[in-house]
């Protein structure tokens, strides 16, 4: 027998679905871009201070 769903309830759950992806998403990258903000500041200091060196 098949089960009887509402109507409306795989819209529902395909947007709920959809919000829990985006917002693990959201989670994800904001916690790589905190890790990495310091580790690329440094790496593109470095590298500033190589070129400039290599001009001056």
């Amino acid at each position: 027998m098949k089960s009887q769903t509402r109507p409306g309830s795989d819209k529902a759950q395909a947007t709920v679905e959809y919000l829990l992806v985006t917002v693990a998403f959201l989670i994800l990258f904001t916690s790589i871009y905190g890790f990495l903000q310091d580790v690329l500041k440094s790496v593109f200091m470095k590298a500033g201070f190589l070129i400039l060196k290599a001009y001056y």
